[in-house]
């Protein structure tokens, strides 16, 4: 299982491995800052990013941080 929080850097989220605490990778973010906390669903990673008075809803696979998809949110 994993986890998956900010960096610090407003960009970046981190993926840690509950059992070993270790970092198993970096996901830097397809554009805009973090909006709030990431969510968790399964092998999946969903996380609301803000540029400018854009909000976008992005996807990723966990843990490699694989993209998936993005949305709009209106």
């Amino acid at each position: 299982m994993y986890y998956v929080t900010t960096t610090g850097y407003k960009n970046m989220l981190a993926v840690i491995d509950m059992k070993t605490g270790a970092r198993v990778s970096i996901i830097t973010l397809r554009g805009g800052e973090v909006d709030g906390n990431p969510i968790i669903t399964g092998d999946r990673c969903s996380v609301i990013v803000k540029d400018g008075n854009v909000r976008r809803g992005l996807i990723y696979k966990i843990p490699k941080g694989t993209f998936i998809t993005d949305f709009r949110i209106t």
